[in-house]
């Protein structure tokens, strides 16, 4: 497996270090560990090797295959290069802006989001802090879907990440107003759920009142979830994560259908 993971010398960046060790201690298979450093100056990356060295050498890193890139140029733009050059499973980064928020002009880590091939795990620092799971305790990906799918195919990268991490799934929708309609909604979940289960993962489904955050914020709390997955890319998906990334700062998931 390969995970990239940028960083930008601040300890505010730092913060996904053990994030990453636990996810890495998860996967069966051998994985390395990119740290990407890009300054916005070439000559600025004569300091970039020590401190990726330090790094690489902390205790959350031990025992990883961890290699490291200094790159000079535009930060989003050169880290979803080198995920597509590395043949990356995953980035993950940390945020501290309110990601898909119009009023904050976006950051860093929500242009990676969307234009990197790959699934993006983006954790800030200020809201919910990852669980420290060990190897064989339960991890639940709560994959919120703001519109009923046909079938599981939209969700193969999250379904793909849930087999990398050993990691459970529930699928959550959102009641709605319109009478019959919930039943509908529940039966797509189901659907969903039992073609997801055909590849081993356990996959539960939920039907929650608006609004949804509310739900998910008492999943936060009691531990029951530890990441909440969003689809970019489908019809009304962009508005969900638009509201989601706004009202909870909890470790998100954000991948392309």
């Amino acid at each position: 497996m390969q995970i990239v993971v940028p960083l930008d010398g601040t300890l505010r960046a730092e913060t996904v270090l053990h994030p990453l060790k636990v996810l890495a201690r998860r996967v069966a298979e051998p994985s390395t560990m990119t740290l990407v450093l890009v300054q916005s100056a070439a000559a600025d990356t004569a300091h970039a090797q020590p401190y990726l060295a330090t790094i690489k050498a902390s205790d959350d890193l031990a025992h990883l295959t961890v290699q490291t890139r200094s790159l000079a140029g535009d930060p989003a733009e050169r880290i979803c290069e080198v995920a597509k050059e590395q043949g990356a499973d995953l980035i993950l980064m940390a945020s501290h802006m309110a990601m898909l928020d119009p009023l904050t002009g976006g950051s860093v880590a929500e242009t990676v989001a969307r234009c990197a091939n790959v699934p993006t795990l983006i954790l800030r620092p200020e809201g919910f802090a990852f669980p420290d799971l060990p190897r064989y305790t339960s991890l639940t990906i709560a994959i919120l879907m703001a519109m009923p799918l046909a079938d599981a195919t939209a969700l193969q990268p999250c379904v793909r990440l849930a087999q990398l991490f050993d990691a459970d799934l529930l699928l959550v929708g959102e009641h709605t107003t319109r009478r019959g309609e919930d039943a509908v909604r529940y039966e797509v979940l189901t659907t969903v759920a039992r073609q997801i289960e055909r590849v081993g993962i356990a996959v539960a489904r939920s039907m929650t009142p608006a609004p949804i955050t509310n739900q998910v914020a008492a999943l936060l709390h009691t531990h029951q979830i530890a990441i909440i997955a969003l689809p970019l890319g489908m019809a009304g998906a962009d508005i969900a994560a638009r509201d989601m990334l706004q009202d909870i700062t909890a470790p998100t998931l954000l991948f392309h259908t």
